[in-house]
């Protein structure tokens, strides 16, 4: 599905949301995003997670009930993108971090888990902080046609910050104590969440802190 975007960002891309099937009929763009995540968490975050012989980051999440929130180049390129998998199929949470939270991981036909959330590091950097804003519309948009109630996932105070600069603050539902820096948050979907993310504005002409925010995270 393809979806228009206002603003200057228009000129750069589209928002595209894929099913794991419908993303690897696109092996260009496929590729591109799992080239882009080994390069964002295996290289530059220095996560202790694997790249595959062909150099690309895929986990075993990557798998049919995955959804795919793209923004997609103007030649059909990977510029960021995140993934959406419901909680009730087999997820990070509750399959990696067992232990780690005092309360159960969610599983609910209305819970989704949000992960990897990727900005490509041939996006153009004054772009880096409307692509991640349109990647978070995109989610609240699939959320709301499938009867989302809230996203869940992991993230680090850093990313708190960025997700509250983009608009869609989480509610953190606890820090682990096993590691202070590990937050599982929840982030609802609903009309009113919609209405003010569309309100928000694509331009490119976006600050260089916020460009820098999106780069260290």
């Amino acid at each position: 599905m393809g979806l228009g975007c206002g603003g200057n960002l228009e000129c750069y891309g589209l928002l595209q949301i894929h099913t794991y099937e419908s993303l690897l009929e696109n092996s260009k763009l496929a590729d591109g995003m799992f080239k882009d995540r080994a390069y964002q968490f295996v290289d530059r975050l220095k996560w202790d997670i694997n790249k595959n012989d062909q150099g690309l980051e895929v986990d075993e999440y990557d798998n049919p009930s995955a959804h795919y929130v793209l923004w997609v180049g103007p030649h059909g390129e990977h510029l960021g993108s995140m993934r959406l998998a419901p909680t009730i199929s087999s997820n990070m949470i509750r399959d990696h971090f067992d232990g780690y939270f005092s309360l159960e991981a969610s599983v609910s036909q209305t819970d989704w888990e949000v992960t990897r959330l990727c900005i490509s590091p041939e996006a153009p950097k004054a772009t880096l902080s409307a692509i991640s804003a349109e990647l978070v519309k995109g989610a609240c948009l699939f959320g709301l046609e499938n009867g989302v109630r809230s996203f869940v996932g992991l993230c680090f105070p850093a990313m708190l910050r960025i997700y509250r600069r983009l608009g869609w603050s989480p509610c953190v539902v606890e820090r682990s104590h096993i590691d202070k820096s590990l937050i599982y948050a929840k982030w609802s979907v609903d009309f009113s969440t919609f209405v003010r993310l569309f309100g928000r504005t694509s331009n490119i002409a976006t600050s260089t802190e916020m460009a820098n925010e999106v780069l260290a995270a």
